[in-house]
């Protein structure tokens, strides 16, 4: 089908749609075809009721906004959300939005510059604006069940800053769910707002491990992200311990020369010390008697928020439990 004529192949494309649930080789074989077409039988989806009950539809449909949304035909494009629009399900449009955003974003534009361009065709600009605020409530709402969240902070994403923002930097307070924080963190480092840096090191002292690392992914990849982190540490508002050695190396290295120089300047006395020196002035140490209560203290302190030994700390570290086969001086 993916060598016919365009318009001869959006029925029998339509039709083998149907069969897609638990069948991923049809899929892609639907999704390699559709090149040229992807509008059109998108939009023949959309009008095919039993289709859109379906299990397989909404994610179908994202993956052919997607593909639309890397072809540089406005009037397809356009043609795709209006219909969209008309289907009256907030699901769908969310999910379609979402595909078509992302598709744009791989082809270096985004569904900002898009709705600039084309927002008052139609009324799509009007529509996609209705899609985010209910998007935004429903992030908000804790009362929806954990997908409904995920799915709306996902397509948060790709919405206006300034709108968004509010709701997303709210779901990084300490009591939000880790992969509901996680989600967040994602959708505001596809924004490109230059307050971003700051709202993602807003709550760092309040962050576990594994979101603060989701933080420094986001922040790593845009300069002024990086110097917001800087000048939050050089505030100690994060500490210098608390970055890992690895992101340090990383940036002492970077190919931009004011953060080479600005990380090499903060970084460079933790990563260079003589840790033979190190060691040797801990040594006198193992002669003293140990007294395991307080060592206890300290593991649970200092340690425990990323290791686990016997029944007390979180395995997201290497499990402690192995140290009882080391010599005191290992």
């Amino acid at each position: 089908l993916g060598d016919a004529p365009a318009e001869a192949t959006v029925e029998p494309l339509a039709r083998l749609a149907h069969h897609i649930p638990g069948d991923e080789l049809l899929r892609t074989a639907i999704l390699t075809s559709v090149a040229h077409n992807a509008d059109q039988v998108a939009r023949r989806l959309l009008a095919d009721e039993s289709f859109l009950h379906e299990s397989s539809a909404g994610s179908l449909l994202a993956e052919l906004a997607s593909i639309v949304g890397t072809q540089p035909d406005a009037a397809k494009a356009a043609g795709l959300l209006q219909a969209v629009f008309a289907a009256k399900s907030s699901e769908l449009q969310g999910a379609v939005l979402q595909g078509f955003a992302q598709g744009l974003g791989r082809r270096g534009s985004s569904l900002a510059n898009f709705l600039d361009k084309h927002g008052n065709d139609s009324g799509l600009g009007q529509s996609a604006a209705i899609v985010f605020k209910l998007a935004t409530s429903t992030a908000a709402d804790q009362t929806r069940a954990p997908a409904d969240h995920i799915a709306a902070i996902r397509l948060l994403a790709f919405g206006p800053y300034a709108e968004v923002a509010p709701v997303l930097t709210g779901l990084l307070a300490p009591q939000t769910p880790p992969e509901l924080q996680a989600a967040a963190i994602a959708a505001l480092a596809n924004q490109d707002d230059a307050g971003v840096g700051r709202q993602l090191l807003a709550g760092w002292k309040s962050f576990g491990p594994a979101i603060r690392r989701d933080v420094i992914e986001a922040v790593l990849h845009k300069p002024a992200r990086l110097r917001e982190l800087f000048r939050a540490i050089e505030a100690r508002e994060v500490a210098r311990g608390e970055i890992e050695r690895d992101v340090k190396q990383l940036l002492m290295n970077h190919p931009n020369p004011a953060i080479r120089k600005q990380a090499r300047a903060l970084f460079a006395s933790d990563l260079s010390g003589d840790r033979g020196k190190i060691v040797a002035a801990y040594r006198p140490a193992l002669a003293q008697p140990g007294k395991a209560e307080r060592g206890r203290d300290v593991f649970e302190r200092r340690c425990a928020t990323c290791h686990r030994s016997g029944n007390t700390g979180h395995a997201v570290g290497p499990d402690l439990v192995s140290v009882q086969n080391k010599s005191p001086a290992d």
